[in-house]
């Protein structure tokens, strides 16, 4: 049963890319609301679901698809912008890939996606 551990494989990979691709349109969503606010971003810590300052810039809430919960949106006042973290990185169920167990995944404009072992 060689075959079992390759579809298991391609299946954490295809989620972390759905992840990081959620991730990244949470963050253009972050900046067409900032275009709609004088270059503001939105200025509190928030979860991105139907009540959030973003809802204007979405039809649905995006789940992370192992998790299966909102990702979190941290406004860094000290630096006039944000960072979007997957859910995982506060939670017991984390990606897995051939390097690792990623216990961090995140994005910030100045930096794009990063991910913590």
């Amino acid at each position: 049963m060689v075959l079992i551990p390759s579809l298991t494989e391609a299946r954490n990979q295809a989620k972390l890319i759905s992840c990081k691709t959620a991730i990244k349109n949470i963050s253009t969503m972050v900046e067409n609301y900032s275009v709609d606010n004088n270059d503001k971003y939105p200025n509190l810590d928030f979860q991105v679901t139907i009540s959030s300052p973003l809802k204007d810039y979405y039809t649905s809430i995006i789940k992370c698809p192992v998790s299966k919960d909102e990702y979190y949106y941290y406004y860094l006042s000290n630096s006039n912008s944000y960072q979007i973290y997957c859910p995982t990185s506060s939670s017991t169920l984390k990606h897995k890939t051939p390097k690792g167990i990623i216990q961090k995944l995140y994005f910030d404009p100045k930096e794009g996606t990063k991910e913590e072992y």
